[in-house]
């Protein structure tokens, strides 16, 4: 939908540079495949996936974050939006090493988005985020592994947090309190704050 802004977690690879074009959904829509169908309409747009693997994949099939970006840059993709499997939100981890745009978005709005709508990936802070930064120490936070696991490390400031456990977060900062925001604007992923 035209103008619309929808927020977006980056992906703990790739690259944060502004871009804008049209998308198109990958064929399969979650890129399990060796190589795309649709390679040749992908090149020089926003390549869109789902996040996993369909219902009907075959057992023991894999597709990380790294596979489903190499695959739309190799379709040549000049950025990629990874669609969440619910409305939460999550920076896609992993080791891919391509220098394209790669973000993720909540269920709900990737659903919404078709193929030719112009896109706008923009990056920068959130004002619904800015509240949570005087309230995150170092300490414990969940972010989600390339398999899509989530998995509890310790991070040093100024790392990426992701998937926040709301049950743990205060009540005025809980995600149904964040600000709403097919413009795309980028909000820094948020981590469970630590117990005193």
């Amino acid at each position: 939908p035209d103008g619309q802004e929808v927020k977006f977690w980056s992906a703990l690879f790739g690259s944060r540079r502004q871009i804008e074009a049209k998308v198109r959904w990958a064929a399969p829509e979650h890129a399990e495949e060796d190589t795309l169908a649709n390679a040749d309409k992908i090149k020089g747009r926003i390549a869109i996936v789902r996040r996993g693997l369909p219902p009907n994949a075959k057992k023991g099939m894999e597709c990380t974050f790294g596979d489903k970006t190499r695959k739309c840059v190799q379709a040549g993709a000049v950025g990629i939006i990874i669609v969440n499997t619910e409305d939460a939100p999550l920076a896609p981890g992993g080791y891919a090493t391509q220098k394209i745009p790669v973000v993720c978005i909540h269920l709900s709005s990737g659903n919404k988005l078709s193929d030719d709508d112009r896109v706008t990936l923009q990056f920068g802070l959130s004002k619904g985020v800015s509240k949570l930064q005087g309230l995150m120490k170092m300490g414990v936070f969940k972010y989600a592994s390339s398999k899509g696991s989530s998995e509890s490390r310790t991070l040093s400031a100024g790392e990426v947090l992701s998937r926040p456990r709301t049950s743990d977060i205060p009540l005025e900062t809980r995600r149904e309190e964040w600000p709403e925001g097919v413009h795309l604007q980028h909000y820094e992923p948020i981590g469970q704050i630590p117990r005193s």
